[in-house]
């Protein structure tokens, strides 16, 4: 025995024929649905997993720049300073080279006066230079110069010093060469280094873009692939109801 019909009720004769289209459309494709809700949630979590992890990577760039411009800050410090020394090296060993020009202008002009003094004048200036008393070198009748016991002691003393003197002049002048050769070395490694940094920074920057352009394909790639799953999908079930 059949059952009888149940009749309709007042709301569903009410209800416009559209809802019920949609009403018996949803019903019928209900798994559909799912799939896509699904892979539309698939697709959020993996655009907020790929926004989350640009985020991240952004910080640890923004961290690296920061010490990437804190170092060339520092390195921009030392070069000033650098720089303000070696002007005040330059213009000390300028004055200093000026000076000992001099110094040899004057020598030789000195030896010339002191080779055309008399024997009583010539003792003097000798006594003046050796810090001696006036009368510690004299002149005699006879066209000489008599010393004191302690003015040929100190005359002895000082021309000892003379090969001294000379060869640390010369070893001095030999250092400053070298020092001289050593700074212009470090000044070739310095701008090499600047441009070493330089360089890296800018290849930092194409790398990041690169990245960028690289995380955006990988996205765009993934998309498209859940698209396509999702589409599959959804035609395979519709195809089975």
């Amino acid at each position: 025995m059949s059952t009888p019909a149940t009749p309709p009720t007042l709301l569903q004769t009410l209800e416009p024929q559209w809802v019920k289209t949609y009403a018996a459309f949803i019903k019928a494709h209900h798994t559909l649905f799912i799939i896509l809700a699904l892979a539309a949630f698939g697709f959020f979590g993996y655009s907020k997993a790929i926004t989350a992890w640009d985020q991240h990577e952004q910080r640890l760039d923004n961290v690296a720049q920061q010490k990437i411009t804190a170092d060339a800050t520092a390195n921009q410090q030392l070069l000033t300073q650098l720089a303000a020394q070696k002007a005040n090296f330059d213009a000390t060993l300028k004055a200093n080279q000026a000076q000992v020009t001099l110094l040899l202008s004057q020598l030789k002009a000195r030896q010339v006066q002191d080779n055309s003094l008399p024997l009583p004048d010539l003792g003097a200036r000798w006594s003046v230079l050796l810090n001696l008393p006036p009368a510690a070198i004299v002149a005699t009748p006879d066209n000489k110069l008599t010393l004191t016991s302690d003015a040929s002691h100190a005359t002895v003393n000082a021309l000892e010093q003379l090969p001294v003197l000379t060869t640390q002049l010369s070893l001095a002048t030999t250092n400053l060469g070298a020092c001289q050769a050593v700074t212009a070395q470090q000044d070739k490694v310095i701008a090499g280094l600047n441009t070493q940094l330089t360089d890296t920074n800018t290849a930092r920057v194409a790398d990041q873009k690169l990245a960028a352009a690289a995380q955006k394909k990988a996205w765009l790639k993934g998309f498209k692939w859940g698209a396509i799953a999702g589409f599959v999908g959804g035609i395979f079930v519709a195809h089975k109801i």
